[in-house]
């Protein structure tokens, strides 16, 4: 059995008539009525009866009818997805995201983006920062947000900026300054973020040594929330950056260091990618980057 046959059979139980049938389907009435023969044998019944003055279905026409008309819909409507898959306006992809930043930004593009593309599913995950890299390379993530990721084999838009800070305690003698050199912390006691869990420990150690000490670190943290909490208590001092601000429920100061740039939240995809709802969400956000406006 083929769709031309499941055709040919609908259009005629439409009319019940083979001439405008077959003129409907553009070929010959006697290819139309082979093509119904042989449905008819392939499944083991009668389905049409035909006579000198009329044509009307059996019993078991009219059962296969409906039958035949949802197998044809469901056909039709696969083809039409399968259209839109290739054109990347119907699929999914998973973005991978830093388990403790609420990025007010991704959730502006986000929502508006589901708007523009309902029969895209945008799956979120959230990672620490070492598990955001390991799940992009491994392929469980399919696009991520993240700060100084050199790759060639990576398409990147920069997003905005952060700012690198001091973290300070409400009641620390640095909390009302605006902004603060490192040379000026030579003395802190530092909390830092575990070298395993976050790069911000080598930056902690290169900053400092920069200017001109070695840094006291009394704690480390796999989590940025447990190190606020320890910096909130006067435990010692850390480096962060501005949007983990939310997190401290002010109950911390966030300085910029002086001579620290700011860095670039870039929106990262690999090149060879081969899912075409990808290319959407990149375009999507180039736009909104460009204009400034989500629309």
């Amino acid at each position: 059995m083929n769709f031309f046959q499941i055709e040919c059979f609908l259009e005629l139980s439409k009319h019940l008539n083979y001439t405008k049938a077959a003129q409907t389907l553009f070929v010959a009435q006697p290819v139309l009525s082979r093509t119904l023969a042989s449905l008819e044998d392939e499944v083991g019944v009668k389905l049409v009866e035909r006579n000198s003055r009329s044509v009307k279905l059996t019993h078991a026409g009219e059962i296969f009818k409906g039958e035949a008309e949802i197998l044809l819909r469901q056909f039709n409507n696969g083809l039409d997805k399968t259209k839109l898959a290739a054109k990347g306006v119907l699929g999914k992809f998973t973005i991978g995201v830093y388990d403790e930043i609420f990025d007010s930004f991704m959730a502006d593009t986000l929502i508006a983006f589901q708007k523009a593309y309902p029969n895209i599913e945008v799956n979120m995950i959230p990672y620490s920062q070492s598990g955001l890299f390991k799940a992009f390379y491994t392929g469980e993530a399919d696009v991520i947000f993240a700060v100084d990721f050199n790759d060639a084999s990576l398409s990147s838009i920069p997003l905005y900026n952060i700012q690198m800070c001091a973290v300070v305690a409400n009641e620390h003698a640095f909390a009302d300054k605006k902004s603060i050199h490192f040379s000026e912390m030579c003395k802190e006691p530092f909390i830092s973020m575990t070298r395993a869990s976050s790069p911000l420990y080598d930056l902690l150690i290169q900053l400092a040594l920069e200017a001109g000490f070695n840094p006291n670190i009394v704690a480390q943290s796999e989590f940025n929330a447990a190190l606020l909490m320890m910096v909130a208590c006067n435990k010692g001092v850390s480096i962060m950056y501005d949007v983990l601000e939310r997190l401290s429920d002010g109950r911390v100061n966030f300085i910029p260091i002086e001579g620290c740039p700011p860095k670039t939240m870039n929106a990262y995809m690999r090149i060879d990618g081969q899912n075409p709802s990808l290319v959407y969400f990149m375009e999507f956000l180039r736009e909104y980057c460009r204009t400034g406006e989500i629309k």
